[in-house]
């Protein structure tokens, strides 16, 4: 079964040379049956190692062209789901601090960091009453972060967005689900451009617009009062003993006014969701959705999903 599901993966690449299709699923093989090894490791026999280095350094074969057969396959199932699909993104990094004399790595968050940059888009079913059924990568993007930046460089945060396109035209029941990094009025208001739903864990305390007043969103929607509740059962954290907690929960509509002068009209309208426990003050959540909220049946499921998002980083 599993290499059948390599060959569907590995033997579809977009490269003219049947060797190279042949070498790929060889090699996807080799690194399942022993994922705790080299490549050195992988395969007995001295011609098939110096293959597979050949196939690494061949020109056509890119993490891209590797990984498009993948995408596509999951990216079509996902638009047969009848039931709401989540496409969970996050960044990450590969650490190679023990590989000094390795080319072609850059720094990292660690500040003697080592290595490549990641930012994935995991597609995942979303029953409410069930566990979530995993169906792979929408779309994977991996870098080399310059050791110096210029102004010239992309910015990484585009990174965000670009998953969102290079995935093409959502279906009704696509929802993108993103944590803090991509609470950017870029992203937000791309992604709504293009038609995606989505849920965003907010970061910055923005200038908003509710009920035709400008307002700094954090303090205000901090003095609401909650409109409904939820159970969540919460690990052992430090000296905090694991159990079930009461969640608070409340929400507004609000427009976001653009990056800019003071003169910015707000435009894009979203609501904003206030999550947290009083029993444990660090635990609060505070969401941007597009999604609408008329009633706590609304604000109840965009809370859940969220809570999804946490498969990404299992």
């Amino acid at each position: 079964m599993k290499e059948q599901w390599l060959h569907e993966q590995f033997s579809k690449i977009d490269v003219s040379d049947k060797r190279l299709k042949k070498r790929a699923v060889d090699i996807a093989i080799g690194c399942a049956e022993h994922p705790e090894e080299s490549l050195a490791g992988r395969f007995d026999d001295w011609a098939d190692l110096k293959a597979t280095y050949r196939f690494f350094s061949h020109p056509k074969i890119t993490h891209q062209t590797l990984q498009q057969p993948h995408y596509h396959q999951v990216l079509e199932r996902a638009r047969w789901c009848e039931e709401t699909v989540l496409f969970i993104q996050d960044g990450s990094e590969l650490l190679f601090n023990s590989h000094p004399w390795t080319h072609g790595l850059g720094p990292t968050a660690d500040s003697n960091g080592n290595g490549l940059m990641f930012h994935s888009c995991l597609v995942a079913k979303y029953h409410e009453s069930e566990e979530t059924e995993i169906l792979g990568l929408g779309y994977q993007e991996v870098w080399v972060r310059p050791e110096e930046k210029s102004a010239n460089d992309p910015k990484e945060s585009e990174v965000w967005l670009r998953t969102l396109e290079q995935m093409g035209r959502p279906e009704k029941n696509w929802i993108s689900v993103s944590d803090r990094g991509s609470d950017i009025y870029d992203f937000i208001h791309g992604a709504n451009k293009l038609g995606w739903k989505h849920v965003v864990r907010a970061r910055h305390d923005r200038k908003v617009e509710i009920e035709g007043k400008q307002t700094r969103l954090f303090p205000w929607i901090r003095q609401q009062t909650a409109q409904c509740t939820s159970k969540l059962y919460v690990k052992a954290k430090g000296e905090e003993l694991p159990g079930e907690v009461t969640l608070e929960i409340t929400w507004v509509k609000a427009k976001l006014l653009p990056p800019g002068n003071g003169n910015s009209v707000a435009t894009e309208e979203v609501k904003y969701i206030r999550v947290w426990c009083p029993e444990r003050p660090k635990l609060e959540w505070l969401l941007i959705t597009n999604l609408p909220i008329d009633n706590e049946g609304d604000a109840l499921r965009i809370v859940k999903i969220y809570r999804r998002r946490w498969l990404i980083e299992d």
